[in-house]
């Protein structure tokens, strides 16, 4: 099964500490988390502009709006656990490098993922490079601000989709499509 997913963290160069995430399946089911142990006092001031609005952060802390949501990481992995189920995902990020050590990380060392999980997330961006596709202008109607985690990772399904769908166009025509 196909798992599209994203986080929204703070980082430093040295660690990720995750705010949120959002997961979708391959058919639109999705998963919102908000890490309830997020040192939210960490981040830096486009954080806050960017990514605290549509976390219902107000004031360096969660609003009452966030309360349903939020989760130790404990709960998180359990989470995660629970929407995944016994199946062998296949997880799909965009520019997906943080999002993918943050996932690992709730598991604690990436050799303690579930023996099911890959060790790898296929990675969007790649796979658009891949096949000459340009992202950068894709803009699905979607509800909710961007960098919302579970919003992008709904636009990561949809763009996954997108270049499923491109799979067909040679990439003479790709390249007409992109100018």
């Amino acid at each position: 099964m196909r798992i599209f997913f994203d986080f929204e963290f703070i980082e430093d160069g040295i660690t990720i500490d995750p705010i949120s995430l959002g997961m979708v399946d391959q058919f639109g089911r999705g998963l919102y988390l908000l890490h309830k142990d997020c040192n939210l006092s960490r981040a830096n001031a486009w954080v806050v502009e960017n990514v605290f609005p549509g976390a219902a952060i107000a004031d360096g802390k969660f609003t009452s709006e966030a309360e349903p949501f939020l989760s130790t990481r404990e709960e998180m992995r359990q989470q995660v656990l629970g929407f995944i189920g016994d199946v062998v995902p296949e997880f799909w990020t965009y520019y997906g490098s943080y999002d993918w050590v943050a996932f690992c990380q709730l598991f604690g060392k990436m050799i303690d993922l579930p023996n099911l999980f890959p060790r790898y997330s296929r990675d969007l961006k790649q796979e658009a490079d891949r096949l000459g596709a340009d992202l950068s202008s894709f803009d699905p109607p979607l509800e909710g601000n961007e960098h919302n985690a579970l919003r992008d990772a709904h636009w990561n399904r949809l763009a996954y989709e997108h270049l499923k769908n491109l799979n067909g166009i040679s990439l003479a025509e790709r390249w007409k499509v992109r100018q």
